[in-house]
């Protein structure tokens, strides 16, 4: 039972037990969902997941995930499970959380992209072929990894030196006409680096007055 300001408790043989109270600093749960094995609850302190074995003995290991750890806002207000990823919901918008997460516990954060903007325009993706001057790129990604606190971003385009940040931003401007691709790696402790699964990697096409087929054409009337 999720409550505003007492905490999650379980009922059971008509006695609440609390399964928050002293065990993690949050008051009021919003949301509750259950996958498979799984309890999700989200609060104004994050999303807490714990077994639903654990019920029985009425005591939750829980396992937590904050803006420090991923998510955008620490306060959740709806879970929802589409396919394989469990969304939450929150007043900066979406995450999406990987069901497999619970196996990058510890050092191994998940990369997701969160925000793609050309030319100041969202898109969902990058597509594979851009226009001469679609050429301004920002990019915003995150990190999910349970109990991670200090997440460390790095990326390059087409094996440059890495950049390094904190907050997930990547950005480029007045990209040249060429094949790019972009590598995206993350770290909780700046040593043991996780690639991102998918490399992005997407052409810009030339101006039209730099092809072979105009410059033809001008030699042509030459």
């Amino acid at each position: 039972i999720g409550t505003i300001g007492r905490g999650l408790f379980a009922y059971k043989g008509n006695k609440l037990t609390s399964l928050t109270q002293g065990k993690v600093p949050v008051e009021s749960v919003y949301a509750l969902l259950t996958v498979k094995d799984q309890l999700w609850v989200a609060t104004e302190g994050g999303i807490f997941v714990g077994n639903l074995k654990d019920l029985t003995r009425g005591e939750m290991n829980w396992k937590q995930l904050n803006r420090a750890s991923g998510l955008l806002s620490d306060k959740c207000t709806h879970l929802a499970q589409i396919d394989d990823k469990v969304v939450a919901f929150s007043d900066r918008g979406l995450s999406w959380i990987p069901l497999n997460l619970q196996r990058f516990a510890g050092t191994k954060p998940v990369i997701y992209v969160q925000a793609v903007k050309i030319n100041n325009e969202e898109m969902l993706s990058i597509p594979s072929r851009l226009k001469w001057d679609e050429n301004n790129l920002l990019i915003d990604v995150g990190a999910l990894a349970f109990n991670n606190r200090n997440i460390q971003f790095r990326q390059r385009l087409n094996n440059q030196t890495w950049n390094y940040s904190t907050d997930g931003t990547i950005a480029y401007y007045g990209l040249r006409s060429g094949s790019y691709r972009l590598a995206i790696e993350a770290s909780s402790n700046g040593k043991d680096w996780v690639t991102y699964s998918q490399p992005l990697q997407f052409e810009i096409s030339p101006p039209w007055w730099s092809t072979w087929i105009f410059r033809g054409f001008v030699a042509g009337l030459m």
